[in-house]
């Protein structure tokens, strides 16, 4: 009788971990398929598997956001420019927006849950950059924040999980996190939308914000580099 005591709750720990389980598993393939074909990855590909419907586009775009924030295979500028094709361009920057604020939540709260043990295994605090601007801006989290996202030294998925596993706050992280990937947002929207007008101002504009916002990332880095 003792035997089948013990046996009978095991059907459902059997289903519980079934359930605990499945979603990493999914991800974990998503994440090989994606490995697989990942020069296959371009902006047509997603055209090609987003349905023609406006809702279900959109949402189909989210879940690629969702994917992305798990993925280092899939480039954010492609979403942006996938968004801006699927959209008009001030819907395209709200989806584009939207969809980074799921980006960078998921490893946040899934590394939150972690805690800080996780943030040791990250190593980004025994990098030199790190270490300069926790310096400065320790007590400015949404500035801290805003200068690791702008500079972009760092892949967007591992910062998002080391600010999660910090506990940074979330308003002041996630705040600083859009405002730091608001030239990319912008600039790639307008420059895929005005693609067919490749000597327009606002295309000429779009393009002069990636340049001059990736110029001055390095020229930022470049000096706290130099500081040290």
């Amino acid at each position: 009788m003792a035997a089948k005591t013990d046996s009978a709750p095991r059907g459902p720990r059997i289903l519980a971990a079934i359930l605990k389980y499945l979603p990493l598993g999914i991800y974990a393939a998503l994440i090989v398929l994606v490995f697989i074909h990942r020069k296959e990855l371009t902006v047509d590909m997603l055209l090609n598997y987003t349905p023609s419907q406006p809702l279900l586009a959109f949402l189909f775009l989210m879940a690629a956001f969702a994917f992305k924030s798990v993925s280092v295979f899939l480039a954010l500028h492609l979403l942006y420019a996938t968004s801006a094709l699927l959209f008009p361009p001030p819907l395209a920057l709200f989806a584009s927006t939207l969809g980074t604020f799921l980006t960078i939540s998921i490893p946040y709260f899934i590394a939150r849950r972690r805690g800080a043990s996780y943030a040791d295994k990250l190593k980004l605090d025994a990098h030199p950059f790190i270490q300069k601007i926790a310096r400065t801006m320790s007590d400015a989290p949404l500035r801290f924040v805003l200068m690791i996202r702008f500079v972009g030294l760092f892949p967007c998925d591992l910062v998002s999980a080391y600010f999660g596993a910090k506990r940074t706050p979330y308003a002041a992280y996630a705040l600083g996190s859009v405002i730091g990937f608001l030239p990319s947002i912008v600039g790639y929207t307008i420059m895929t939308a005005t693609v067919d007008e490749p000597g327009s101002p606002a295309f000429l504009c779009a393009a002069g914000l990636i340049v001059g916002s990736t110029l001055c990332s390095l020229v930022i880095a470049y000096r706290l580099y130099r500081e040290e």
